[in-house]
């Protein structure tokens, strides 16, 4: 459990290119480390490839034409088109001693809030693969999914990912809600269920059904400049750069 009381600092509802969306989601791992707990939620601006920190880049090769970036989380590839994307970024004394456990108690929110909107979900047990012929062998996320992942009709359609370091972790979280042209093999929510809430109310309830999961109280923020000032620069150094993108 984690501790009483604590206030989760949380950010509006975005819509970023890749570049800009890691390079957000690293500040708030770094406000982590220094002592703030934050929480938001993203769309992507253009269909987009992110990588695990440790991927090769030749994974993204089944994928030409669609912008690459690399993740400072691990994990596998995943194609970020019709989906609800989280960051969650906690300092160290807020973490569960095994971090897992993290990942679960919020999968766990997130497949709650789906069952209020009407859609029956599972937990994937252990880790698990699922069949799609057609599919780029061993590369894609969602079609891997781990022990404590949501499952729609028995395919993965909420995962995570996650970094710790200098005193603070950052968690990435995926709802998938429509399958992408670009990855057909992987379905979503609504290609089973519809759910009669935009994706903009769902990060509002989610906004809402997390932090209670995680015993936090929410504070309603925004970015300061200062740190979108640091976003900026980590575009230019990190996450728009080739040589941190094609690394492995």
């Amino acid at each position: 459990m984690l501790a009483q009381e604590k206030t989760l600092r949380l950010l509006p509802l975005e819509v970023n290119f890749g570049q800009q969306a890691m390079a957000l989601d690293e500040v708030l791992l770094e406000k982590a480390a220094q002592g703030q707990a934050s929480l938001r939620f993203y769309q992507w601006a253009s269909p987009t490839v992110s990588l695990g920190y440790f991927q090769p880049f030749d994974a993204s090769f089944y994928f030409k034409g669609l912008e690459v970036v690399r993740r400072p989380t691990g994990g596998d590839l995943l194609i970020h088109h019709h989906e609800l994307t989280y960051a969650l970024a906690l300092p160290e004394e807020m973490v569960p001693q095994k971090v897992e456990e993290l990942a679960c108690m919020v999968h766990r929110a997130i497949a709650s809030l789906l069952e209020k909107l009407g859609v029956p979900t599972g937990c994937q047990s252990a880790k698990g693969k699922l069949e799609m012929p057609a599919a780029p062998e061993g590369v894609l996320c969602f079609l891997h999914p781990a022990a404590g992942d949501v499952l729609v009709n028995g395919c993965k359609v909420v995962g995570s990912a996650q970094r710790r370091r200098q005193g603070g972790l950052v968690q990435h979280g995926s709802v998938l809600l429509n399958s992408s042209s670009h990855a057909p093999w992987l379905k979503g929510v609504l290609d089973f269920y519809p759910i009669h809430v935009s994706t903009a109310e769902l990060a509002k309830l989610l906004s809402a059904e997390i932090p209670l999961a995680l015993n936090l109280i929410t504070k309603v923020d925004s970015w300061t400049q200062t740190e979108l000032d640091r976003a900026a620069y980590l575009v230019e150094c990190r996450y728009g750069s080739a040589d941190w993108t094609n690394r492995r």
